[in-house]
């Protein structure tokens, strides 16, 4: 090895401990994503095949459970482990291609790559499946240039193992499957046994679940290829390539696609550049066709990120020394994306950095609040007695099972269960809705993700829960993050009939006159189903200010919500003017407080006072 390879050796191994420390850190101060705990849950269900995934994710989870049970560190120390593989693996992948000097080079930029943070670091799926997908590359060339017996045995345990991780590694599958029948290699590697028996390993990796957990099995291919997906035109789907353009930086992204035009006259006699294409940029085009007709309300940015590794090494064909101002761009933009991911991570961690994050869209919702959501229901077991705990959505209900509580623990049927493709799993489990009516398992704590729920379906939302039992009484709330999130608590009983459920608000219009008298107006509806709203306070700055015009018509809640129950509807509006002083600045934030008939109080969130324009509606409730 040349001093030049020396030298970017050491700055890859120096830049590698120093982010794994960096992820190691961020492990143990992270409160758990949605998709984490549910895989935590997994894990306490160990079986061959699950409703969203196959079943590795779950098998990684219960090993670094059994290292620290209750603890997220532990749940995603399997994970950062492999993740801190990863680079090492694009290191060996890259020899294929460019010098040792370059190979490091490009072991560094992968680890830079901003989508590497949360990958090395969650305990999500993406680390296993990237890696296994690096493998397929390393084997299938091995079989493309020697096809010797254990080549193929090797190629099909990797096939096997990445169908247990996650479902879309069918892609890269059919991709290398497309090389191997078109390159004149692959059909010369293709006569013999040994394909054949390679492809049985494979399968066999399907076969557990086949037979024991046929129901879900199917499940899973369904919601991940079928049930998620539009399957029509959308606009927003010819933003992929820009995004995946801005997340693996543009230089990068376009210096990767260019190379592949050095290779073009390798593909015939390099097997590493015929498997390059059908591993890594089979699966990028694929996705890119695909993205205008596939599942866009959830995040698909991670789904290139395996093949964009497999790629990676084009970008660095035909450098030399004398491009180094090339190269510093490229690591410039790869730190900079890198760490602007690892501070919203760090915001994300802190609740006073989540806080001050929550007016904008940039909001990390799955981060913020479980931690304190688990200490309170804890709080609320103890002090009263529940024979059942019960969640409002599948995610809520695997944080709290996250906190494993002695009480059962049941999930109520919710949209959000099906578009995450769980709720066939949760009736496998026997933990869904009707479950719970059948336990009998009564006075329960019921837990209400209020987010979770559109704003416009939310009150249908309050009122099918005094289907669940005959009492059903509104006992408080926790507000997080200047309201941004909140969690409703109730309790679910049979002593009595009666269906005691919170408030609703919006205010339609603010105004602050200026002028002689600088008069701060406020106009919207407000409702309580069964009870009423007696009175609306209007809070500025923490405090409650002016008196409220109440029971003004509202037509279009009238025509929103014909159903309400609410004694005024459809007199639930409500005008509120309130005199300021010449000399008092305007308020910073600005909220409402409604007092119910029934004599509860319920406070809306604040929201900074700059942000309303006169005549815009904001939401309030």
């Amino acid at each position: 090895m040349d001093r030049s390879a020396r030298r970017a050796r050491s700055v890859f191994v120096f830049c590698w401990a120093v982010l794994l420390a960096v992820r190691l850190g961020l492990a143990a101060v992270l409160d758990l994503f949605g998709d984490e705990a549910y895989y935590a849950w997994e894990a306490r269900h160990l079986a061959p095949a699950f409703s969203d995934l196959p079943p590795a994710t779950a098998l990684l989870a219960a090993l670094g459970l059994g290292f620290g049970p209750g603890s997220p560190f532990a749940l995603r120390l399997p994970f950062l482990l492999l993740g801190s593989l990863l680079p090492w693996w694009v290191v060996k992948w890259s020899r294929c291609f460019v010098a040792e000097r370059d190979a490091w080079r490009v072991g560094t930029a992968a680890m830079f790559l901003p989508l590497f943070v949360p990958v090395g670091l969650l305990a999500l799926p993406e680390a296993p499946l990237a890696l296994v997908t690096l493998a397929l590359a390393l084997t299938a060339r091995e079989v493309l240039a020697r096809g010797r017996a254990r080549d193929w045995l090797l190629l099909g345990l990797v096939l096997a193992l990445g169908f247990q991780i996650h479902h879309r590694f069918l892609i890269p599958a059919a991709g290398l499957g497309l090389t191997l029948i078109i390159h004149p290699r692959g059909r010369i590697a293709l006569r013999g046994p040994w394909p054949w028996i390679a492809g049985v390993i494979a399968l066999a990796g399907m076969l557990p679940a086949w037979l024991f957990e046929r129901e879900v099995f199917s499940a899973s291919l369904a919601f991940q290829f079928a049930d998620r997906h539009p399957w029509r035109f959308g606009f927003e789907g010819l933003w992929h390539l820009p995004i995946q353009a801005l997340i693996t930086t543009p230089l990068l992204w376009l210096m990767a696609w260019l190379g592949l035009f050095r290779l073009r006259e390798r593909l015939l006699q390099d097997a590493a550049a015929a498997v390059m294409v059908g591993v890594g940029v089979f699966p990028l085009l694929v996705f890119a066709a695909l993205a205008p007709l596939v599942d866009q309300s959830r995040t698909s940015l991670h789904w290139p990120f395996a093949s964009f590794l497999v790629l990676l090494p084009a970008a660095f064909l035909g450098w030399s020394e004398r491009a180094r101002g090339l190269r510093l761009g490229v690591f410039a933009l790869l730190g900079s994306g890198s760490l602007l991911a690892a501070t919203y991570l760090v915001a994300a961690s802190s609740p006073y950095s989540a806080a001050r994050l929550a007016a904008y869209k940039a909001f990390p919702e799955g981060f913020v609040g479980w931690r304190e959501l688990r200490g309170a229901v804890k709080e609320r077991l103890q002090a009263q007695s529940y024979g059942a705990l019960l969640a409002d959505n599948v995610l809520l209900g695997a944080q709290l099972a996250f906190a494993r509580s002695h009480l059962p623990l049941f999930v109520l049927d919710h949209p959000r269960n099906a578009f995450h493709g769980r709720a066939v799993q949760l009736r496998r489990w026997g933990v869904d809705e009707e479950s719970f009516r059948a336990s009998g398992s009564l006075p329960a704590l019921l837990v209400v993700e209020d987010e979770a729920t559109p704003f416009r379906q939310r009150l249908a939302n309050y009122r099918r829960l005094c289907g669940l039992a005959p009492t059903v009484r509104w006992e408080g709330e926790l507000a997080l993050s200047g309201g941004r999130r909140r969690f409703l608590f109730f309790r679910v009983d049979r002593s009595i009939e009666d269906c005691r459920l919170p408030p609703i608000a919006y205010i339609d219009r603010i105004e602050l006159e200026e002028g002689p008298r600088r008069v701060l107006r406020v106009e919207g509806w407000a409702l309580k189903e069964f009870s009423g709203v007696a009175r609306v306070g209007l809070l500025l700055d923490g405090r409650e200010r002016g008196r409220a015009e109440v029971e003004l018509p509202a037509s279009k809640v009238l025509a929103q919500w014909p159903f309400s129950q609410d004694p005024r509807h459809p007199r639930v509006g409500f005008r509120i003017e309130v005199e300021l002083p010449p000399d008092e600045p305007p308020p910073r934030r600005i909220g409402l407080r409604l007092y119910g008939a029934d004599g509860s109080v319920r406070d809306f969130p604040e929201q900074p006072f700059a942000s309303h324009e006169p005549s815009a509606a904001q939401e309030s409730g």
